[in-house]
């Protein structure tokens, strides 16, 4: 092998290395916004069980009026 050649091949190694590097730290950055997106989805979650929850008290709630009033 020429000098050439071995720089080149250092070079590459470099370039790959750099870019193992990046992906990296892009899976790592993507793990944290997918860790707080399913926090967030938990939350959503949680708030429309409760919604829910409120809607059948408010129906059960009109049932009866409607129920008082016939």
């Amino acid at each position: 092998m020429k000098k050439f050649e071995l720089l080149e091949d250092h070079e590459k190694l470099n370039n790959l290395n750099n870019r193992v590097k990046d992906l990296q730290k892009i899976n790592k950055v993507h793990q944290q916004l997918n860790g707080k997106l399913n926090v967030t989805i938990k939350d959503l979650q949680e708030d429309l069980k409760i919604k829910d929850k409120e809607s059948g008290r408010m129906m059960t709630k009109i049932n009866l009026l409607e129920s008082k009033i016939k």
